[in-house]
């Protein structure tokens, strides 16, 4: 089986950027199967978010909700029984 893998970037520690990121991607006439939520971060140091966030807890949490959560009408739509959609977390 073979497929097409397409990536994009995005500011994970801005919520504006991933809703435009998402909106554009919901755009597309393409199908998401899968997503796969990998971005992260370490931080020694307090540092703060545009949003007002705790930056990493904004960058390894807040985000992936946010993203999985404005990409699921989209996965559901293009799942079905037979191939249902999956949301992979790493961490």
């Amino acid at each position: 089986m073979a497929g097409n893998l397409t990536s994009y970037r995005l500011d994970l520690s801005s919520f504006e950027s991933v809703r435009t990121f998402a909106g554009e991607v919901c755009k597309l006439d393409k199908s998401i199967r899968v997503l796969i939520n990998a971005g992260g971060i370490q931080r020694d140091s307090y540092e703060q978010t545009r949003d007002g966030n705790e930056k990493q807890f904004q960058v390894n949490y807040l985000v992936h909700f946010l993203l999985s959560n404005l990409l699921i009408p989209k996965m559901v739509a293009s799942s079905s029984e037979a191939e249902p959609g999956v949301i992979v977390n790493l961490s």
